[in-house]
C-alpha cells in the first residue's frame, strides 16, 4: 500500500510554501530532502496533491528523482569512466530512494558534524546540494574517551566492542573449564585416596588375625599341662 503524507503550508522567509508532514514517528529522510527542497523553491507538489491535502509516497519519490536528473545532467567532457560512475551513481540513488521513507543507514565519525563515511545514502544529499549533518560528538574535556575513540567510526567501534565481548566469553569459558579439569582431578584424587586406605586396612587384617590366633594357642598350651 503506498504511504500517503499530509501536505500543509507555512510561511517562510515571507512567502507561502508548502512543507510535508510525517504520518507516523520515525526517522523519514526522504521527507527531510522533499522539504529542504520545497524551502527552497527547488520542488514542487503541484499537480500531485490528492483533494484532502495528501501527497503519496510514490509521487513524492517521481519528483525527487527528477529533480536529480534535472540537477545532475550527463557530465560534458569527461572521460568515459565518469560518465559510467555518475550513471551507476544515480542508478544507485534510484533503488535506496524507497528505502528512504523508513530510515538512512550512516556511518558516523565522532569528531565532527559532518564527519560520514561516504556511502550511496551521502551521495543522494551531494547530489541535491544537500548539507547532511549528525550530532554525536565527542566532549574533548573527555580525555580518556577521546583516546580510545581516536579517529574510529561507529561501525569499527562496534566491531571492536564486539570483538572485546568475544575475548571475555572466550576467557569465561576457559576458566569454566579449568574449573571443571581441577574438580574432576580432585574427585579422582580423593578416590584414590580411599581405595589406597581400603588397600593398607586389608593388609593389616591378617596380620592381627595372626597375632591373636598365636596367643590363643599358647593359652591352652599352658591349660594342658600336668600338675605336680
Amino acid at each position: 500500500m503506498d504511504e500517503a503524507y499530509a501536505v500543509k503550508q507555512t510561511q517562510f522567509l515571507g512567502k507561502s510554501v508548502s512543507y510535508v508532514c510525517q504520518n507516523l514517528n520515525g526517522p523519514c529522510p526522504l521527507l527531510a530532502i522533499a522539504n529542504v527542497l520545497l524551502l527552497r523553491g527547488q520542488l514542487t507538489l503541484e499537480g500531485i496533491v490528492e483533494p484532502r491535502g495528501y501527497v503519496n509516497a510514490s509521487n513524492l519519490m517521481h519528483m525527487i528523482h527528477c529533480r536529480l536528473l534535472d540537477t545532475n545532467p550527463p557530465l560534458k567532457n569527461a572521460s568515459e569512466l565518469q560518465r559510467l560512475t555518475q550513471e551507476k551513481t544515480l542508478m544507485d540513488i534510484v533503488e535506496l530512494l524507497p528505502s528512504m521513507l523508513v530510515g538512512l543507514d550512516v556511518n558516523v565519525r565522532f569528531h565532527n558534524i559532518t564527519d560520514f563515511e561516504y556511502t550511496v545514502a551521502c551521495a543522494v544529499f551531494d547530489m541535491l546540494d544537500i548539507v547532511l549533518v549528525h550530532g554525536w560528538l565527542l566532549d574533548e574535556q573527555d580525555e580518556l574517551t577521546m583516546k580510545v575513540i581516536g579517529n574510529k567510526s561507529y561501525n569499527e567501534l562496534i566491531e571492536r566492542l564486539v570483538d572485546y565481548r568475544g575475548v571475555l566469553m572466550t576467557e569465561k569459558a576457559s576458566k569454566k573449564e579449568v574449573s571443571v579439569v581441577e574438580k574432576h582431578e580432585d574427585t579422582e584424587l580423593s578416590s584414590d585416596t580411599e581405595v589406597t586406605q581400603l588397600g593398607d586396612e586389608e593388609e593389616t587384617k591378617p596380620e592381627a588375625a595372626s597375632t591373636s590366633s598365636g596367643s590363643r594357642g599358647n593359652s591352652n598350651d599352658k591349660i594342658s599341662e600336668p600338675i605336680d
